[in-house]
């Protein structure tokens, strides 16, 4: 069974015309065969189409997932290599403002030691330092150009500079007898007061404004040690160069003799005896603490400083000896 395409009667399959309404049906037939093909075929290109839109705008979709991916990855590598240089920047800004306040805080105090101005408090461990690398320059100087004019004296007999360990040893000796000086002034302080107690960075910041001084003088040292001229013939030569360096030296000292004295009467605010005593006390177990450490951790350095200068004592024995 069938329908009629103009009326909708249903008729036989085999009917060349409609039993209702007379229609040929022998004219409709391709007519709606081609429409049906006509639909069919548009069907598939719309399917085909619909897929290749689908196709299209997923490879689109996963391109611009890439690209973004990749846009991604950039800002990253840009957003850390400019987190890195700013950080850098950062440091280097900060480090150029430490210098800058440090010698600020230098200069201060230069002009008025007794003046405390609000630094860093690791400021004065940095002028503690500096201090005894002048002071280690120094002896090391004057030691090689001694050993030198030693071995230039006589051709047949070497003797070598310092090594580094025993430059080592002479600038952790001044740091500790540096130690020396800080401990007992602050212990003094604490024991000698019973009013309100120091604290331990506001002394150290005055200790290093009483004492900075010593880095102008310990740099005149420096200076004075190449200046220093051994002439095996001439003892008055010797004499007369090492003068500036011996009037240094104590120079370097009694600054260091006189913070300590200055930071203990200014730190002790009520002071259970007077504080001339007190300072008096600081300065002779300075004394002991030196004395000990002469006779306990110097026995080394002194032991290398004397085999070159017994060394030296044979050459000159030989020169002698030989004359006559």
């Amino acid at each position: 069974m069938k329908k009629c395409p103009n009326c909708g009667t249903e008729i036989a399959a085999n009917a060349k015309f409609c039993t209702h309404c007379g229609y040929d049906l022998t004219k409709a037939t391709p007519a709606s065969a081609t429409a049906n093909a006509t639909s069919a075929t548009a069907t598939q290109t719309t399917t085909a189409t619909t897929q290749a839109a689908v196709h299209t705008s997923t490879a689109s979709a996963n391109q611009q997932q890439s690209a973004s991916a990749e846009k991604q990855t950039a800002s990253r590598s840009v957003a850390a290599a400019d987190t890195t240089r700013t950080a850098t920047n950062q440091q280097v800004q900060q480090l150029q403002s430490s210098a800058k306040n440090y010698f600020s805080w230098l200069l201060a105090s230069w002009k008025n030691p007794s003046c405390e101005v609000r630094t860093e408090s690791y400021f004065s461990y940095i002028s503690f330092v500096i201090e005894a690398l002048f002071m280690t320059l120094a002896a090391v100087t004057i030691s090689n150009k001694f050993l030198t004019t030693a071995n230039d004296s006589q051709s047949y007999f070497h003797i070598s500079k310092l090594a580094f360990s025993t430059d080592l040893k002479i600038f952790l000796c001044l740091l500790i007898g540096m130690c020396f000086y800080l401990a007992v002034g602050y212990v003094t302080c604490l024991l000698g007061s019973r009013g309100t107690k120091v604290g331990f960075t506001t002394y150290m910041k005055r200790f290093g404004q009483l004492t900075n001084y010593a880095i102008i003088v310990n740099l005149l040292l420096w200076f004075a040690s190449s200046l220093v001229n051994f002439s095996v013939d001439n003892f008055f030569t010797i004499a007369a160069s090492f003068r500036w360096s011996i009037i240094l030296l104590s120079v370097s000292v009694l600054v260091w003799q006189l913070g300590l004295i200055f930071v203990i009467n200014k730190s002790v605010t009520q002071p259970l005896i007077s504080r001339v005593y007190l300072a008096l006390i600081a300065v002779l177990v300075v004394s002991l603490l030196f004395y000990f450490m002469d006779k306990i951790i110097l026995q080394d350095l002194q032991t290398a400083l004397l085999s070159h200068a017994t060394d030296f004592a044979n050459q000159i024995g030989n020169l002698f000896g030989s004359q006559y």
